[in-house]
């Protein structure tokens, strides 16, 4: 075999190892960033009961926030809840509600709001 077609098979073997790394480091990081609906229901299930133990006014679960890349930092599933009349929208998050606002973290009762 000539010396080209070496280098050009040896060069192909190369690329077709980094692409195969590649494509096995693209697939692992999706895969990881999808939340487990076992899970998630696990949440929602606690959530609502918290909630109907808790509140008297109306409140809402409508969907569950995964934490995939850490940015909250102290956990990793939470239950996002619309709370009574005016619409509210908080987090519960282990027995605490976390509710969104422009301010500073404020810890009370049971709410940590933000």
């Amino acid at each position: 075999m000539s010396k080209t077609k070496k280098l050009l098979l040896t060069l192909l073997g190369v690329f077709l190892i980094i692409f195969t790394g590649v494509v096995i480091l693209v697939f692992s990081f999706t895969q990881s960033m999808k939340a487990d609906p076992d899970e998630e229901k696990k949440v929602r299930d606690q959530a609502e009961r918290y909630l109907e133990k808790t509140f008297d006014e109306t409140t809402e679960i409508y969907d569950v926030l995964y934490d995939n890349m850490g940015n909250w930092g102290y956990f990793d599933y939470a239950a996002k809840v619309k709370q009574g009349k005016w619409r509210i929208h908080s987090y519960l998050i282990n027995g605490k509600m976390m509710q969104k606002k422009k301010s500073g973290l404020m810890l009370k009762k049971n709410w940590v709001t933000y």
